[in-house]
């Protein structure tokens, strides 16, 4: 039996609890503007320019950590290691 989600928490993972902090901004009318990032750096940048939340690319991450193009090399482990760490680097909500 699969565990069903609620939907004001999701499962916990290796860099705290997944609360879904752009919730509100998805449900907002207003249209979300969330530039994409592959990396650290880039999340450090658009955070300091204002904006409210981030998308993590994945062929950007694939890139970033192994110069090559994304032909499926990087697993879930990767990306949720880089989702982690571009969400702690930017203090903002991600898409990934």
């Amino acid at each position: 039996m699969i565990p069903r989600r609620t939907a004001s928490r999701g499962p916990e993972t290796r860099h705290g609890t997944n609360d879904h902090a752009a919730s509100p901004h998805l449900e907002a009318p207003e249209l979300l503007i969330a530039p994409g990032v592959a990396e650290c750096v880039g999340a450090r940048l658009v955070a300091e320019q204002g904006f409210d939340a981030l998308y993590m690319t994945g062929a950007g991450t694939t890139a970033s950590r192994l110069g090559m193009p994304d032909v499926g090399l990087l697993g879930v482990t990767e990306m949720a290691d880089n989702a982690g760490r571009i969400t702690e680097a930017a203090g903002l909500p991600l898409i990934a």
